[in-house]
């Protein structure tokens, strides 16, 4: 699915499609990034939006590294802001997530 947004009519991707598993989705997109961080050129699979960013970070060196779960949870705990966002986030996003679409039985 894609839509047009914004002035530059660009379309946006989802992320992940119906069904797909985020956690491995996840991994995949590791791989690829890792591949890439390691010389290659950026893999075809990956999205177009994904690409421009890795491309922007390209210009910064390749020694950027993802953060694992320990340090996300640090940085959301040291901004207020952001953490007390956070619980309206996921019970807004979880209730729409776990709605059937209209006309599924």
């Amino acid at each position: 699915m894609t839509l047009e947004h914004g002035i530059t009519r660009e379309p946006i991707q989802a992320a992940l499609t119906a069904g797909e598993d985020p956690a491995s989705k996840a991994r995949s997109l590791k791989n690829l990034y890792q591949h890439w961080a390691q010389g290659a050129s950026i893999p075809e699979l990956v999205r177009p939006v994904v690409a421009r960013s890795w491309s922007r970070a390209g210009s910064l060196g390749k020694g950027i590294v993802p953060l694992d779960s320990a340090a996300i949870g640090e940085r959301r705990e040291s901004n207020q802001e952001l953490n007390g966002l956070v619980g309206l986030f996921r019970d807004r996003l979880l209730s729409l997530a776990s709605r059937k679409p209209a006309g599924d039985i």
